[in-house]
């Protein structure tokens, strides 16, 4: 999307400003965005230089008072911001129409933290906590049992908004019946060779009565610690 700067200056009388209000965006480490020739991109800033850097803002012509700035897409380069890392935006009015850019002699009329999302300019922006509480996690389990040869087997996996986590930590099994008598309860740290993310395990020698069903809770403990439950209900057959 382009790049969208703006301001209200409410005091200034329509028509007064031409040419006069102006912006600069910053970022932590004090670059500002500037066109060196072929596109706006973020350069050191010296005060020296003030006037190369000023984004000259215009007067909307149905909106008095009302002061914008654009770019198009392929006239800048803005990375997008890291969390808890905002650009600034300076708003300027030049003290003359007649002198130059001058960060001694103009006004600074707004500071605001400026926030980029690489495509578009956002009204907040969540850090990695805040995003992962919102995040979609679903533990997933399927098993099967041989009757003939006593074995459980079991395959699950985690995901996140649908998409596979590769890095979870362990993943507990818990099978009970229904008088609530543990079957077995067990910690898989094994992955399908190949497949990290997908714990796989089998156990022999359990023998489970037919036309039963039981509870089969799994547990996967994520990369930060945090536990993600499923439950299913597995039968028995004859």
């Amino acid at each position: 999307m382009p790049l969208h700067i703006d301001a209200y200056l409410p005091e200034k009388t329509p028509g007064c400003c031409t040419a006069k209000v102006y912006a600069l965006l910053f970022s932590q480490d004090h670059q500002a965005l500037k066109d060196p020739g072929g596109g706006h991109i973020l350069l050191p800033y010296t005060k020296a230089a003030h006037a190369t850097f000023a984004l000259v803002m215009t007067e909307h012509i149905e909106r008095s008072k009302y002061y914008a700035f654009d770019l198009d897409d392929a006239d800048f380069t803005l990375p997008a911001n890291a969390f808890g890392v905002p650009y600034y935006l300076e708003i300027w009015e030049r003290t003359l129409a007649s002198l130059a850019y001058n960060r001694d002699q103009d006004t600074l009329r707004e500071t605001r933290p400026f926030l980029w999302s690489g495509t578009r300019a956002v009204q907040a922006q969540l850090d990695p906590v805040q995003e992962d509480r919102l995040a979609n996690y679903q533990a997933h389990v399927s098993m099967s049992y041989d009757s003939e040869f006593q074995n459980i087997r079991l395959i699950a996996f985690l995901d996140r908004n649908g998409e596979l986590i590769t890095d979870p930590q362990s993943c507990n099994a818990a099978w009970t019946d229904r008088a609530g008598m543990p079957v077995f309860n067990t910690t898989i740290v094994t992955f399908i060779p190949g497949f990290p993310g997908l714990f796989t395990w089998d156990q022999p020698g359990i023998d489970l009565d037919p036309d039963e069903v039981f509870a089969l809770t799994v547990t996967i403990l994520d990369a930060n610690n945090v536990p993600h439950v499923t439950v299913t209900n597995p039968i028995t057959w004859d």
